[in-house]
């Protein structure tokens, strides 16, 4: 498998963990309003502290895929410009 389409599947990959962990943001949120119906304040906080951490994993995974994809890309490139 060639370099290029290696890198982005994983990129790819990458990019599908995200939106899964986004998803269950969603999931989270519907969970917050069935604990505020019943007054589960410390379930709240548990569930609103577990977004934070996901919003935040998601936007570092964001920032790797944006700063190595365009540093592979740039790589590749260079590699077929001194290969020829």
């Amino acid at each position: 498998m060639d370099t290029d389409v290696f890198l982005a599947k994983r990129f790819d990959r990458l990019r599908q963990i995200i939106k899964l962990r986004n998803d269950k943001v969603q999931g989270l949120d519907k969970q917050v309003i069935e604990m505020f119906e019943v007054g589960n304040i410390e379930g709240i906080e548990t569930l609103m502290h577990n977004k934070q951490n996901i919003l935040e994993t998601n936007h570092r995974l964001a920032l790797f895929i944006e700063k190595w994809e365009s540093q592979s890309s740039n790589w590749l490139k260079e590699q077929l410009y001194t290969s020829i």
